[in-house]
């Protein structure tokens, strides 16, 4: 049996350090290796080019990076974990390598970034509000998760330029 390999993505204002010495951490590490991805830009690391900004170019330096840290990386089961916003990365990362990956585990995850999340957020909303909405299509989620997508880059390269 493969040993596992936690790779663990932070939310929006939460820094490695807030991974560290916690019980959950310690937990993963009993059970197998933990490798904690540093988001370049909510750790404020100014070293990188726009295409990092993008979830290609994201991925590909997630991807990078493990390679270089973990040199015997295709030895392992990987399970993606992420927590909030973080969840987003976990689960793109698990979609792109899903050869590699056993699962996804998402913490404190906004439900709005998988379609059947979102149609059972739509459902309660309608119950609770007593007014019907329109379902959205596959293609139209898509859509809607590139328009989040855009925002979040000029959101990234706003706050690049004035802090």
């Amino acid at each position: 049996m493969k040993n596992k390999l936690y790779i663990l993505f932070q939310g929006f204002g939460q820094t490695i350090k807030d991974w560290k010495n916690t019980k959950f951490l310690n937990k993963l590490e009993k059970n197998g290796r933990v490798f904690i991805y540093q988001n370049k830009w909510i750790e404020q690391i100014n070293d990188f080019d726009l295409s990092y900004l993008t979830m290609d170019g994201f991925m590909q330096d997630v991807i990078s990076t493990l390679t270089k840290k973990i040199p015997n990386l295709y030895e392992y089961i990987w399970i993606p974990i992420g927590e909030s916003f973080g969840g987003c990365f976990a689960l793109t990362f698990a979609i792109l390598y899903k050869k590699y990956c056993n699962c996804c585990v998402l913490l404190d995850n906004p439900p709005y970034f998988t379609l059947k999340n979102n149609q059972y957020r739509i459902k309660m909303t309608e119950k609770m509000l007593g007014h019907k909405f329109r379902k959205l299509t596959k293609d139209e989620f898509i859509n809607i998760k590139k328009i989040i997508q855009i925002i979040y880059l000029i959101m990234a390269l706003y706050l690049m330029q004035n802090i």
